[in-house]
């Protein structure tokens, strides 16, 4: 049986999910998309007790990095990892959206990763799939040991994930994830 575990907590005002990731025997934890109250998900990890090693931003607004800034200072050797057409929207809060909660927002990652590439935070191998449309560097998270696939924004409840900003065409990035459908390891 695998020690993979996820476990799912909705925060900030939005109830954005964010992830611990993590195998119980290595004690080392993935935190994705830490949108809001750092303290919670700090203290969540200690409850846990694993150690976060990496922030997998799956996209950049603020409901998704409110509270990088307090885990990495926690955790100052954590490594963020973000899509590398995300630069703009981590660093400028009237992009990010983070002016319109009054809560300014500016955020650098550590490693901007690129459509294909695998990575291995907290013995977890990963591989990244770029999903331009509901931001320009949108990026899924595809654990395929473990059949996982983190896609943030981009996929909703039964739905294909929100296109309201005017970063790409709608009808082109449809295409674009149908294309990208990630295959069953089963």
């Amino acid at each position: 049986m695998s020690d993979f575990r996820i476990k799912t907590y909705p925060v900030g005002q939005i109830g954005t999910n964010c992830y611990i990731i993590f195998r119980e025997q290595l004690k080392k934890a993935i935190i994705v998309d830490p949108g809001d109250e750092g303290e919670f998900i700090l203290e969540e990890c200690r409850k846990l007790s694993v150690t976060p090693e990496a922030i997998l931003l799956t996209h950049g607004h603020f409901d998704h990095i409110m509270a990088v800034k307090e885990i990495k200072q926690a955790f100052p050797e954590i490594v963020i990892y973000a899509g590398e057409n995300e630069k703009m929207l981590l660093n400028d809060p009237s992009v990010n959206l983070s002016t319109n909660i009054g809560r300014l927002c500016s955020i650098e990652a550590d490693r901007y990763v690129t459509d294909g590439e695998t990575i291995d935070p907290a013995g977890i191998l990963t591989h990244v799939i770029a999903t331009p449309g509901h931001t320009e560097g949108s990026v899924c998270y595809y654990m395929k040991e473990e059949d996982v696939l983190i896609s943030g924004d981009t996929l909703l409840f039964r739905i294909p994930g929100t296109y309201g900003f005017s970063y790409r065409r709608p009808v082109e990035n449809y295409r674009l994830h149908q294309r990208k459908a990630v295959p069953s390891s089963r």
